[in-house]
């Protein structure tokens, strides 16, 4: 079944009753929404562009665990049946980020980004300043980069500095957003002039907010609009340059060992073998951790391994990305080392956290979580002989990999389709043969 999560459109609403800005409606959604968590802003020293920034936040667990359902074929239909509940088809959210500078209230923020930056005459109102469009998924942290790019100001044809004021194109440029003495002019080898923030005797102050797009099930019968913007609040002040708090690198008292719960079996395989899953708690710590360490070129990944009796720990393959909801991961791994698992054979597993901090920090793992047990389906190994180059490829298989009832039912279903195929061809060619001896008479 097509996923119901859509790209928000580029469309009116001011006065055009294809969206309805609603403020109310955001506890009739399928998650709670909250504004974004944990912002932190990061130049680039110019790895990028003369501006680039890395701008970085969390999403609380409900959205990300909404999203989690969403995408997994297991639990996405019944995700949408609680969405219809709701009166909604569809549903999307993205992040917007407002900025200002020396201050914190003179912010760019107006009733275009409640429409993502049209009026209601498809006029785009907003330039390359306005950061209306961040698309997320279940990660709990995401980023972006923002500031790259303010335009050439050595060219007179610029949009992007100078704005755009013709027929479909009514909006403003960096060069009318930026006060003089908020930036300094770089000239750069290929001629061209570029405005750069000037962060030592000014701070960048940004906030962001979440923008849901729900479509309606049914089509209002008073003719209102088909689809209903939702806006979270406004999120905490993150800033940059002078008066910027100095940041600082996650350590490991940061972050606690991960929980993990309720171990369960897929409908999935990989490569023949099992696909287990578990559920993750992410609480707010491990969210703030989770920003430090990305803003600050870092990372925290998830590490999952299993063991079966009198056996060693295992690392598996699968989600590495941490997510509230469901974490799935391989077991193909573990039968390549115990080489023979029998049904009922208890499997452990556990889980923890590796963490780069960035920068010069080095970097370490938590301790491990909960062990988990479940009992295994049989997976027996036998090894090949084969040349030393090709033994990694070709040393292992699954001996229980014969075609299960489904495979077995599908096979016959073709072989059955092909006769239909064949006795439909002979009846033609038959008639058409009939058909030209009549001709003939």
């Amino acid at each position: 079944m097509k996923k119901k999560i859509i790209s928000i459109l580029s469309a009116a609403v001011l006065a055009f009753p294809l969206f309805q800005f609603s403020a109310d409606a955001a506890g009739q959604l399928p998650f709670t929404l909250t504004a974004p968590e944990h912002i932190a802003i990061t130049y680039l020293n110019g790895n990028d562009s003369l501006t680039t920034c890395q701008l970085t936040w969390s999403q609380n667990t409900s959205m990300s665990e909404w999203c989690t359902r969403m995408a997994n074929s297991e639990t996405h239909n019944d995700a949408v049946k609680e969405l219809e509940t709701m009166g909604y088809s569809e549903l999307s959210y993205t992040a917007q980020m407002d900025w200002s500078i020396d201050s914190t209230e003179d912010w760019h923020y107006n009733a275009y980004w409640d429409t993502d930056g049209w009026d209601s005459d498809n006029v785009k109102r907003l330039g390359e300043w306005a950061y209306t469009y961040f698309q997320g998924g279940a990660d709990i942290t995401n980023d972006e980069w923002v500031f790259r790019d303010m335009g050439d100001i050595s060219d007179p044809e610029d949009m992007t500095w100078y704005g755009c004021h013709t027929e479909g194109n009514d909006y403003l440029g960096w060069k009318d957003v930026l006060k003089e003495g908020q930036y300094i002019v770089v000239n750069t080898e290929d001629g061209g002039q570029h405005a750069q923030f000037d962060l030592v005797n000014h701070t960048v102050n940004v906030r962001m907010r979440w923008l849901v797009t729900a479509t309606k099930l049914e089509p209002a019968a008073d003719g209102s609009a088909d689809q209903v913007k939702i806006g979270s609040e406004w999120s905490q002040i993150a800033s940059l340059g002078k008066d910027a708090a100095s940041s600082v690198s996650v350590g490991a008292g940061d972050i606690a060992a991960p929980v993990i719960r309720d171990l369960h079996y897929t409908a999935a395989e990989f490569n023949g073998f099992p696909v287990i899953a578990f559920y993750l708690d992410v609480p707010d710590t491990l969210s703030n951790a989770l920003v430090k360490a990305q803003a600050n070129g870092g990372s925290i990944s998830l590490r999952t391994e299993a063991r079966v009796p009198d056996g060693e720990w295992v690392e598996l393959q699968g989600d590495w990305t941490v997510k509230s909801g469901e974490i799935q991961t391989k077991l193909q791994m573990l039968a390549e080392n115990a080489k023979n698992v029998t049904n009922g054979t208890p499997i452990e597993l556990r889980c923890r956290y590796d963490c780069e901090p960035g920068g010069e920090t080095a970097g370490f793992s938590t301790e491990f979580s909960n062990v988990l047990t479940i009992s295994a389906e049989a997976m027996q190994i036998s090894s090949e002989t084969a040349p030393a180059e090709t033994a990694a490829a070709a040393s292992t298989t699954k001996t229980a990999n014969a075609p299960s009832t489904q495979q077995k039912a599908l096979s016959w279903l073709w072989i059955l389709l092909l006769i239909v195929a064949v006795i439909v061809l002979l009846i033609i060619i038959f008639l058409l043969t009939r058909r030209n001896k009549e001709d003939k008479k």
